[in-house]
């Protein structure tokens, strides 16, 4: 009886120097970086094979997952914007361009993809002020969209 009470107390003396080992690592990394691993650059990496595999719903579902880790980042939101309009999804591409604006105060591509999907939608006012502000920034717009735009503008006079 006395035997397994000392293996319990050795057992459990191993387990707490090994807890108390592993914490003092991680505090000694989050006050050296001041952060925990940035586990989100693999997920643009998985979303970069996806897409090059023809995985687009696959890499759809890799970016949403970088835009909910890292919500303040930029280009995942564009990215993602990217792909989703590349599947037809024009209501949750404008969405998270939309949301790529909050964190970049004039993104031009952004714009860019805004004004032909804002034109896609029919939203014409939308898309011309896009286009404005892409076309200042030096932006090309594409001829198109611009002919579009003016013929939408002379017909609503």
């Amino acid at each position: 009886m006395a035997r397994t009470d000392l293996y319990r107390v050795v057992f459990a003396l191993g387990v707490t120097a090994f807890l108390g080992a592993f914490g003092m690592g991680f505090l000694q990394a989050w006050l050296r970086y001041r952060t925990p691993p940035n586990l989100s650059i693999d997920h643009l990496a998985q979303a970069k094979e996806a897409l090059l595999a023809g995985d687009t719903e696959g890499a759809i579902t890799q970016l949403r997952t970088y835009a909910h880790i890292e919500p303040r980042q930029p280009e995942g939101w564009a990215r993602l914007g990217q792909a989703l309009a590349a599947v037809g999804d024009r209501a949750g591409a404008i969405a998270a361009f939309e949301q790529s604006l909050r964190f970049l105060p004039v993104p031009v591509t952004v714009h860019q993809h805004l004004a032909i999907l804002y034109r896609q939608e029919g939203r014409v006012e939308d898309a011309r002020q896009h286009a404005l502000i892409a076309e200042r920034a030096g932006a090309p717009v594409p001829r198109t969209l611009e002919q579009a735009l003016a013929r939408t503008f002379e017909s609503s006079r």
